[in-house]
């Protein structure tokens, strides 16, 4: 994948790509919220490797972009009031909601409606609040860009420090001021409490091997990580 990003991908890599363009895209967002992380990292940086660093970073980070933008084109808006066409209405102006998005071990909240200005980092958080989600605990994210508005303030919080709030999403016992992504985040926060809460998890063996020891010395420490079992296609695909 970064391979095809940065232009020399072998003909047999990019067919693989070609064939999975779902999971291609999804790497691909995954890979530019790392980078861009990381690029936040390294411009904390002081002393002299810093400029390389962020070049370095910089530079990835563009060609991850332009690697998503010819898998998936950007649309350029569409001229109104020309070649005679009559121009459209705007639409009308949508309630001002609280949306969810997911980063790794944690909860990104936001808030916006369409043709509305985002509500400042104060209001988002009386807005958290009235809508039942813990008060304390919620720490400055970026701002989360907003199609036709700007980028909106937000806030975060570990997933494990929310999820009493997601789950009671889930099961529709919020206010009415929350989006659709809070109520589908819930459900997804429903389902993963469920499986290990009836036992929905199965165990994964991984041997430590000894230090010096032969391939097939079967000897040695082990260590057991539980995971969610096999779960419901059809659930998953709802």
């Amino acid at each position: 994948m970064r391979a095809e990003a940065e232009g020399y991908a072998t003909p047999d890599e990019s067919a693989a790509l070609e064939a999975d363009r779902a999971n291609w895209q999804t790497a691909l967002v995954r890979l530019l919220r790392e980078t861009k992380e990381h690029l936040a990292s390294a411009r904390a940086l002081t002393g002299e490797e810093r400029a390389q660093v962020v070049a370095d970073f910089e530079a990835e980070f563009r060609a991850l972009d332009d690697a998503l933008a010819r898998l998936v084109p950007r649309r350029e808006p569409e001229p109104r009031g020309r070649g005679g066409a009559e121009p459209e209405e705007p639409a009308e102006p949508g309630p001002v909601q609280v949306h969810v998005s997911w980063a790794p071990g944690r909860v990104v909240a936001w808030a916006g409606g369409r043709g509305q200005p985002s509500p400042d980092g104060n209001a988002l958080l009386r807005m958290l609040v009235a809508a039942g989600a813990p008060k304390p605990g919620w720490r400055p994210h970026d701002g989360v860009p907003v199609p036709g508005i700007g980028t909106a303030p937000a806030f975060e919080m570990p997933v494990g420090e929310i999820l009493g709030w997601l789950v009671a999403a889930g099961a529709d016992q919020v206010g009415d001021d929350v989006g659709a992504s809070v109520r589908w985040m819930g459900r997804v926060a429903c389902w993963a409490v469920e499986l290990p809460a009836t036992g929905a998890m199965v165990p994964l063996l991984k041997r430590r091997p000894r230090r010096g020891a032969r391939a097939s010395d079967t000897r040695g420490s082990y260590s057991v990580r539980w995971t969610p079992a096999v779960v419901d296609p059809d659930r998953l695909a709802e």
